[in-house]
């Protein structure tokens, strides 16, 4: 039995969605599978994300895949993604796409990805798993239950967010990137600075 993890819609129409075994196209009433990358039996499916009916990411347990419709490929060390751990997939409005993973945060410009590397953070706080919005704001959910965020404060000392583990990104309405993190709490990133949040205490 396979076990719906997460789907993105293509430009064609096409439906892709992630599985306990794999991921799936469904396009005209017809759904095709894929569960090996040549000799590599694909796993859990965490994220998936179409930029277009021919360039569909997918987060694996097995690594970052990068699907041409037909065609899949494991991205890795060689493409510039030197940390396999694939969290999170977002495409802005720019169409950027940003991948998170346990380590900090990549950037693909089209041939390969470019990580957006800080100092390592030092200080914990709670573990956010998702970031929201509506025309009241940006909400987070972690530990703690549903909060809303803050404008943060500007931080430009070694604890960076972007070296953390991201579990969930965000684009608002300004166009900032948002992160929500393990150690660092809910974060901004501009393409160009850094923006936390005040820590939380445990409540």
């Amino acid at each position: 039995m396979r076990l719906r993890r997460a789907e993105s819609v293509a430009n064609d129409g096409s439906v892709w969605y992630g599985t306990t075994r794999g991921f799936a196209r469904y396009h005209h009433g017809q759904t095709t599978f894929f569960d090996r990358v040549g000799d590599l039996r694909l796993g859990n499916v965490l994220a998936i994300q179409c930029v277009s009916s021919n360039e569909v990411w997918i987060a694996s347990d097995q690594g970052l895949l990068l699907c041409d419709g037909n065609r899949v490929r494991l991205m890795g060390t060689a493409d510039g993604l030197t940390n396999p751990s694939v969290t999170a997939l977002f495409l802005a409005r720019n169409q950027t796409l940003w991948v998170a993973t346990s380590t900090g945060l990549f950037r693909w410009t089209g041939k390969s990805f470019i990580r957006e590397m800080r100092d390592t953070p030092r200080d914990l706080e709670l573990d956010i798993q998702a970031i929201c919005e509506n025309q009241a704001g940006l909400f987070r959910y972690d530990a703690a239950g549903i909060s809303k965020c803050s404008i943060p404060n500007s931080n430009r000392d070694a604890k960076s967010p972007l070296d953390d583990h991201i579990w969930c990104l965000h684009e608002a309405r300004d166009h900032r990137l948002w992160l929500g993190t393990a150690n660092m709490g809910a974060a901004v990133f501009d393409g160009v600075h850094q923006y936390r949040q005040p820590r939380r205490p445990w409540r």
